[in-house]
Formats: C-alpha cells, sequence, structure tokens
C-alpha cells in the first residue's frame, strides 16, 4: 500500500500502449542519474525496429516504490525486464524482480530478467566504471532474449 504522504513521481512512458517486453528503470546513483532517455531511445531505435513493442517505466523513486505501476505494467505486458546500475546480487531490481514474483507470478510469461552490474566492489576510476556498468549491447541481448521467449 502507498503511503499518501510521499507523493510518487514514477515517469511512465508507453511505447506503444500494447508493449509485449517491459523495462524497468531504477535510477540509484543520486551523482550521476541514469538517463532514462537513453533506454528510450534503444526501445524506439532498435527493439521497436525489430518489431519489439517496449513499455518503459521509469522507477524515479526506489522509497516509496510505486508498486501499483510496477505490478499494472507486469500484468498488461507478462514480461519484466528490471536494468539498474547496481550490483545483480543484492541490488534494489532483486526487490523488484521479488515483489513481481510475489504479487504478479501468474501474470508472467517467462522468468523476470534483470541487468546490472557485476558483482564486484565499484570502481573509481572512469575506464573500469565502464566495465563494471551494464552496457546498451547488454540491454539489448537480455531484451531480445527476453521479447523470443
Amino acid at each position: 500500500m502507498t503511503d499518501p504522504s510521499y507523493p510518487l513521481t514514477s515517469k511512465r512512458r508507453r511505447l506503444p500502449d500494447e508493449g509485449t517486453l517491459e523495462v524497468f528503470v531504477a535510477n540509484e546513483q543520486a551523482a550521476q542519474p541514469v538517463e532514462t532517455s537513453r533506454w528510450q531511445q534503444l526501445a524506439e531505435n532498435v527493439l521497436e525496429a525489430e518489431g519489439t513493442s517496449v513499455e518503459v517505466v521509469d522507477l524515479r523513486t526506489l522509497v516509496p516504490l510505486d508498486r501499483e505501476t510496477v505490478l499494472e505494467s507486469v500484468r498488461k505486458t507478462g514480461k519484466a525486464m528490471i536494468v539498474h546500475e547496481d550490483n545483480l546480487t543484492g541490488g534494489f531490481g532483486a526487490e523488484v524482480a521479488a515483489i513481481v514474483a510475489q504479487e504478479a507470478f501468474e501474470n508472467l510469461d517467462a522468468p523476470v530478467t534483470r541487468v546490472a552490474a557485476i558483482d564486484t566492489p565499484i570502481p573509481f576510476t572512469p575506464v573500469l566504471e565502464r566495465e563494471y556498468l551494464p552496457t546498451e549491447d547488454d540491454i539489448l541481448r537480455a531484451a531480445r532474449e527476453l521479447a523470443a521467449y
């Protein structure tokens, strides 16, 4: 249940209205935010061109989490892919995946897919950071596999 004293600021964009694949973007780096438009551009320019319609849900806040939006989208599309910059193990994407599995399992047509940083300590140099964070290729590969499931 959502606490009414906290405004939810999830930004939803549907591409198109009847998406067949859902992507959640969780922003966990306040100093250098994930640009949701980058994921939306991937959806529009690459996946849509390949015939996969995508719904992107940008989770602007993690606490409170807009569970209703997450679950509504999963129930509509039947698939979920969570993209975030934290470690795969123990990252917030695991919590979102657990919520989906617990509350919308019967609506899933495929396993929940997570794309995240590798399970290592966070690097502090730009060269190592590029190796640590998920790439566009990682996201596209996971989205294609999920769409084909």
